[in-house]
């Protein structure tokens, strides 16, 4: 009798291990992959449209390979999820490669992708004809403990001969959302859970009953824009920043640690702040000392671009795009504080250098000096990241100003208000020896609320070298506040 028992207990088993292979097969075959629930960051908006982003255990998010960088027309986040040109994975014989961690002010955020100061430094690194790399790892949103873990996991793979390290701009003092960045990835890849289900996490069928767990409880409410606002608006950090102080001396001190064993020299940049973001926000003083100290305790290479900007006087309309990102000319001024620093590693194909001509000139800001000369009066409604603005129709001109060589005007505008079946055009013009030259004009059919739909043009001002001339910038529709975001004129590629 025990025989016919034995029997009907292996055919169970069989007919079990069938159908869950079955479902296993059925999975793969089907492409299923269980996402994970997105961990909530303050700024960093997983899955969001305009720049997506995807999970990653490691670095707890990356970009989205393919997806278009925003702001430009035909740039593309490349096959690696990182901005700027692919690279090979062995470094090529002969070639310096410098790798550049850091936040959105790595990226680039909100200038070209030619104008971040990884491009400004390989451009300088290759004109005394030396081969070399500067790989622009910087994605939005990462604090240090995440440049740490992607050292680790991307960046020394590649074999760099140097690190570049912008950490503490913002992002780690910033609000955690219930638990800070070295309790997430602890969450994340924990022992227990390795030794618990390391076995298991490959399968589909665990995943898939994973997911169907989590459906099953309730969905945490979700904090990190009520947290987003109490920060801008108060300064409140209700569960702490995202990386605590202890934690991100300790994060540094492994980044210098895990890159000097690759044999990697590290330059730590002191990330620059407008003199308002300084103020209103204490912390940023507090992490851009600590950055300093870091380098300096474990002799590395400072690039204080804090102290380099500071320098500049009132410039910080001109050298940010907004309250903490550079602009191009600000990325410019950084690369000049890491070639410095590159220099002083004593690299043989650099003996000789100097830095001149890698810090551009400073632009001109022609939206402090603008001047309502015709309209409606003063908006109900004013964008926050507009400069000027007034209901349709309406003009507005700079100061006189003389046109510097090699330049470009750089205007970004918008409009918001009711959708109109007619276009609100925009246009500007330069007066000139008694003439006015129409530079450029454009109808938006669609309101931009956001600094994300904004239209953005750059015109050459080559003809206009050495001239006094006075902008215009006039706007005509319908139902509308037209705005315009701090006109410039410097050294912009025109497009």
């Amino acid at each position: 009798m025990a025989f016919p028992l034995r029997r009907k207990l292996a055919f169970a088993a069989f007919t079990q291990l069938a159908l869950f292979g079955g479902l296993e097969i059925a999975l793969r075959a089907g492409g299923f992959h269980a996402r994970r629930r997105p961990v909530e960051f303050v700024g960093a908006n997983l899955g969001n449209e305009t720049f997506p982003r995807i999970w990653d255990d490691d670095v707890f998010w990356r970009m989205q390979p393919g997806a278009s960088v925003p702001g430009t027309k035909t740039e593309r986040i490349n096959d690696r999820g990182f901005r700027g040109p692919d690279i090979a994975d062995a470094k090529p014989p002969n070639v310096r490669r410098v790798v550049c961690l850091g936040d959105s002010c790595t990226f680039g955020s909100m200038v070209e992708g030619d104008a971040t100061f990884s491009r400004a430094l390989e451009r300088w690194l290759s004109a005394g004809g030396a081969r070399a790399e500067v790989v622009n790892l910087g994605v939005p949103g990462y604090s240090a403990f995440q440049m740490w873990r992607q050292l680790v996991h991307v960046a020394l793979p590649l074999a760099p001969d140097a690190v570049v390290v912008y950490a503490g701009a913002w992002n780690d003092f910033t609000p955690a959302v219930r638990y800070a960045d070295p309790a997430i990835a602890d969450r994340v890849d924990s022992a227990q859970a390795t030794r618990a289900f390391g076995t298991l996490s490959v399968l589909r069928c665990f995943e898939a009953c994973r997911a169907l767990a989590a459906k099953t409880r309730p969905e945490p409410a979700p904090v990190a824009e009520a947290y987003a606002k109490g920060f801008a608006l108060r300064g409140e950090l209700p569960d702490g920043p995202r990386v605590p102080p202890d934690a991100f001396r300790a994060t540094l001190a492994a980044i210098s640690r895990d890159a000097r064993a690759a044999n990697a020299a590290v330059v730590f940049v002191v990330p620059p702040a407008p003199a308002a973001t300084r103020a209103k926000f204490p912390d940023s003083e507090t992490y851009a000392r600590m950055v300093r100290d870091a380098a300096r305790s474990a002799r590395d290479r400072v690039a204080d671009a804090r102290a380099t900007f500071a320098r500049g006087g009132d410039a910080d309309t001109t050298l940010f795009e907004d309250s903490i990102h550079p602009s191009q000319c600000g990325h410019s001024w950084i690369a000049s504080s890491v070639a410095t620093e590159l220099l002083a590693l004593g690299w043989p194909e650099l003996r000789g250098r100097t830095t001149e001509g890698v810090a551009e000139p400073l632009p001109l800001d022609l939206s402090a000096s603008m001047q309502l000369l015709g309209g409606k009066g003063s908006p109900e409604r004013i964008p926050a990241h507009a400069s000027v603005a007034a209901p349709t129709p309406a003009t507005f001109s700079s100061d006189v100003v003389v046109v510097p060589p090699r330049s470009s005007i750089r205007v970004a505008y918008g409009w918001v208000g009711a959708k109109s079946d007619k276009p609100v055009r925009f246009r500007v013009a330069v007066e000139h020896d008694g003439a006015t030259d129409s530079l450029f004009e454009d109808g938006l059919s669609s309101p931009a609320d956001t600094e994300a739909d904004i239209a953005r043009k750059t015109i050459d001002l080559s003809a206009y070298e050495g001239r006094s001339v006075r902008f215009l910038f006039s706007a005509t529709g319908s139902a509308a506040v037209a705005y315009w975001i701090r006109p410039k004129v410097g050294r912009f590629p025109p497009g």
